[in-house]
């Protein structure tokens, strides 16, 4: 219709002003001004060892000593992971030498993925970051359950995990979108990438990735801060954000966090994955949603909201008795029927 909506600043922010609640916005536009930073990548294999894989410890490291002489990384620096549905983990390729891994189950491909970058989350200042390199004879077969784009801040650098082939190629898949489709095929992996430096009072609290993008970063995800209900409506908006993403990667604290991100969204009226803006009819379908974040706010997390409001008792145990008596009756006198026609 002629107008354009822009979704983010389009002057410059000091990322100091969202400092306390461990979570920034980086503008497009000032990304170039902040310091640049090249980090290093060190390859971290995925191997198949599903019941179906051609699993042999021998087979996987010379394709692993190929692969790395073919991409210019270093043994030394190769770290692994075997997955069928557990996932066992190696710092050397001795370690996975003298392994004693039985092949089983399904290639928990999506686990494989979530264990490396969990691991890179809990040293997000790292000088290096894995590349995850796939190692089986049916990918396709693998599961995978999702994006990972919760894991992102984790690899700003590289958004991307490959698979080897037989032809001297590595498949390349997104991380973020359609992860189980072929992106490219590749003949090198850049073994280094750079990105941005986030300080705040000097210190280095984050790295965002080296584009002109608008980025929003989450650090400290173990620490859960209450509801932001303050007037800054940037402040809430990335307090809720960061509800959401710590809802995905902590399962312990999964459903406090998701109500928390609801009723944040409802309180501030800032609209999050979790929720959207309802074109409704007339008052009364008004009154009804009213009634159903009511009863989020309130604390209800069981509450679905398509579900009906009005909650049925359950029937009382003298109830039941009384239908069981009327049942039996019926029964009997069917029966009694019965042998007075024969």
């Amino acid at each position: 219709d002629g107008h354009t909506l822009h979704l983010s600043d389009s002057t410059p922010r000091d990322i100091k002003e969202v400092s306390q609640t461990h979570s920034y916005y980086v503008a497009g536009q000032n990304k170039k001004l902040l310091p640049q930073k090249k980090l290093s990548a060190y390859p971290y294999y995925l191997v198949d060892a599903s019941q179906s894989s051609n699993y042999n410890i021998e087979t996987v490291i010379n394709t692993i000593r190929k692969s790395n002489k073919q991409l210019g990384f270093e043994d030394t620096k190769t770290k692994v992971c075997v997955a069928n549905y557990e996932t066992h983990h190696f710092a050397t390729l001795e370690s996975l030498h003298k392994s004693m891994i039985e092949k089983q189950g399904g290639f928990f491909l999506d686990k494989g993925i979530r264990d490396i970058l969990s691991i890179q989350m809990t040293q997000p200042l790292s000088d290096y970051y894995p590349v995850i390199i796939v190692i089986s004879d049916h990918i396709e077969k693998s599961i995978l359950l999702g994006k990972f784009d919760s894991f992102l801040n984790a690899v700003p650098a590289h958004n991307y995990y490959y698979a080897t082939t037989k032809n001297n190629q590595f498949e390349k898949y997104s991380l973020v979108d359609n992860v189980d489709k072929i992106v490219s095929y590749e003949t090198s992996i850049p073994n280094s990438q750079s990105v941005r430096i986030v300080k705040e009072k000097e210190e280095i609290v984050a790295y965002a990735k080296d584009d002109e993008t608008p980025q929003v970063i989450h650090t400290k995800l173990d620490i859960v801060n209450k509801n932001d209900t303050s007037k800054n409506k940037w402040l809430a908006a990335l307090e809720i954000d960061r509800k959401v993403s710590q809802s995905k990667l902590n399962a312990n604290n999964r459903d406090k966090l998701w109500l928390e991100a609801l009723q944040s969204s409802f309180i501030n009226k800032t609209m999050c994955p979790l929720t959207s803006y309802l074109v409704l009819e007339n008052e009364a379908q008004e009154n009804i949603l009213k009634q159903k974040q009511d009863q989020i706010l309130k604390g209800n997390q069981l509450l679905s909201l398509d579900q009906d409001l009005t909650n049925m008792d359950e029937p009382s145990f003298f109830v039941l008795i009384f239908f069981t008596a009327l049942f039996v009756l019926y029964k009997k006198k069917q029966l009694k029927i019965g042998f007075n026609i024969e």
